[in-house]
């Protein structure tokens, strides 16, 4: 009876040993996230007009290479833009380091006009960049 309670116990650990080496298997490389949010920059005092900000977040161990960025349409369109010239916007390409985040700006009624032009709702609208060496990473819909 010792014996079986004491295999399951090894069994039990080195089962959670073997996921804990895969999930830091995974996380070895730039993990990157993106997410689109409103935002309204605020510069020397002086509140700006509605933006939507892109942002990439880098939740990997290793630095990752931003080459572009911009919106996927549902109808597989993709609206590129020059971002936004403000405080802290990084220029591309952008390495982004473990842990780290960067953002670039469209003004929203940049967003609303191209999305009219398309016939397509902005809540149908995706976030995205492109990473030197994985391709397009997409965030969630933003509506």
């Amino acid at each position: 009876m010792t014996a079986i309670v004491i295999s399951i116990c090894a069994l039990t650990v080195s089962a959670v040993s073997l996921g804990w080496q895969v999930v830091s298997w995974l996380r070895t490389g730039p993990v990157i996230k993106v997410k689109g949010h409103s935002a309204m920059p605020y510069v020397g005092g002086v509140v700006g007009d509605h933006h939507l900000s892109v942002t990439a977040v880098n939740e990997g161990r290793a630095a990752a290479t931003i080459t572009g960025w911009g919106l996927l349409l549902p109808n597989s369109m993709t609206i590129v833009v020059q971002s936004a010239r403000l405080p802290g916007v990084h220029d591309l390409p952008h390495r982004l380091e473990s842990h780290a985040e960067a953002s670039w700006y469209i003004l929203h009624d940049e967003l609303d006009r191209a999305c009219q032009q398309q016939g397509v709702a902005i809540s149908q609208v995706r976030p995205f960049v492109d990473v030197a060496g994985q391709g397009k990473v997409l965030g969630k819909r933003l509506g």
